[in-house]
């Protein structure tokens, strides 16, 4: 019971730090105007397979932005590191704790769609921390969710 106890506070202490600042990426990265053109999949391939969706890879920006057609400065950039063959040093804006497990590809196969999580992504003009709620408002979030979706509750479901 103390190790709950301790892991709870722990969380609650982590979480309860507010929300993260977005860190400077290395291409100011507007996702209203991929998210019109793309689904979420298209970018974060491994979402549907993998626990992590992945950042995307230059792979996946290839597809549109192999030749240098796009008149702004930064699709010039992304353009750029595809012709030099160097992964774009994307900052992650989000980590879990590591006694946190989520798996997108679990998510992804229930068909949950990725804005029940990342309410807002596909508006917004520039990178943001992934998830809006943080600490026990976001585990009461989750929570409700898989009431609501009549999924597995228990604090070993998510918790490590």
């Amino acid at each position: 019971m103390a190790g709950i106890l301790l892991a709870l506070g722990i969380g609650f202490r982590f979480f309860n730090q507010g929300a993260p600042e977005s860190p400077a990426q290395p291409i100011h990265f507007n996702h209203k105007v991929h998210a019109d053109e793309a689904t979420c999949n298209f970018c974060h391939e491994y979402a549907e397979n993998y626990p992590q969706a992945g950042l995307p890879t230059n792979a996946a920006c290839a597809n549109c932005h192999a030749m240098d057609v796009f008149n702004s400065v930064e699709a010039q950039k992304v353009t750029r590191y595809i012709e030099n063959n160097e992964e774009i040093p994307w900052v992650r804006l989000f980590v879990l704790p590591d006694y946190v497990y989520f798996s997108h590809k679990r998510h992804a196969r229930a068909q949950i769609a990725c804005e029940a999580c990342h309410e807002g992504v596909g508006q917004s003009v520039r990178p943001v921390p992934g998830i809006k709620s943080h600490g026990m408002d976001l585990m009461n979030r989750c929570l409700d969710c898989h009431q609501q979706k009549q999924a597995r509750r228990d604090c070993f479901t998510c918790h490590r």
